[in-house]
C-alpha cells in the first residue's frame, strides 16, 4: 500500500471515530436535557417567601 492509500485511510478512520463521538456526545446531551425536564416536571411549583409570609400575617389577622 502507497503512502496515499495508507494516508486516505487513516482519514476515513478519524473521520468515522469523529462521527462516534459526535453521536456518542449528542446522546449524552439528550440524556441531560432529558434529565433536567423530568426535575422540572418532577419539582413542586415554589411558592415565593412573600406570598408565604403574606399569609401567615392574615392567618394572624384572623381572616
Amino acid at each position: 500500500m502507497n503512502q496515499h492509500q495508507q494516508a486516505c485511510g487513516q482519514e476515513h478512520q478519524q473521520a468515522s471515530e469523529t462521527a462516534a463521538l459526535t453521536e456518542q456526545v449528542q446522546i449524552q446531551l439528550s440524556d441531560a436535557e432529558f434529565e433536567h425536564l423530568q426535575q422540572l416536571v418532577n419539582t413542586p411549583p415554589k411558592v415565593s417567601e412573600r406570598l408565604t409570609q403574606a399569609a401567615q400575617l392574615l392567618d394572624q389577622d384572623g381572616f
